[in-house]
């Protein structure tokens, strides 16, 4: 668990230092910390010790900023997917896997399709089930029929898990 970002020691009037990175890893630190609660600037700006305008010297956008921490999460997945087991097995590691990891970190989930946009750390995320599904002789209207309904299952479970637990599954 991340502990919170504390902003340098500084001078009376001088503005506290911050980075790209020094911002990304408050706002990680805040969903291992409050993890139901929602990831806004004005969040990580406290946790930095910041005004939120602050943060947009080392962002272009909002979307930059929560791209910047879905990559810092995602950028930890690990998929534990047997690479010798038949495509079916491998699908299952894949959604096993990604359950788990976005269980760990449930404020992500607004994140992810954000305003109808897709994070380039999330599509990383989906193309290893792509390319099982490829490797199972899927293509086309097949292959993304297949990729969405998979998808759309593991997280729509993620989403009631996060609601209601299920407790033993």
């Amino acid at each position: 668990v991340s502990k919170p970002v504390k902003p340098s020691k500084r001078s009376p009037g001088r503005p506290a230092r911050l980075s790209r990175e020094a911002i990304v890893e408050a706002g990680l630190a805040l969903l291992e910390r409050e993890p139901r609660e929602p990831l806004t600037v004005a969040r990580i700006a406290a946790e930095v010790g910041a005004v939120p305008a602050a943060l947009y010297r080392h962002f272009a956008s909002l979307d930059e900023l929560l791209d910047g921490v879905l990559g810092r999460v995602l950028g930890t997945l690990e998929l534990e997917i047997r690479p010798r087991a038949p495509w079916p097995q491998q699908i299952r590691d894949w959604m096993t896997s990604l359950r788990r990891h976005l269980l760990r970190y449930p404020g992500v989930l607004p994140l992810i399709g954000r305003r109808g946009r897709t994070s380039p750390a999330w599509l990383d995320a989906v193309a290893v089930q792509i390319g099982i599904l490829e490797r199972a002789g899927l293509a086309g209207a097949r292959l993304a029929r297949a990729h969405l309904w998979i998808l759309e299952t593991t997280v729509g479970i993620v989403v009631q898990e996060v609601s209601i637990p299920l407790h033993d599954q």
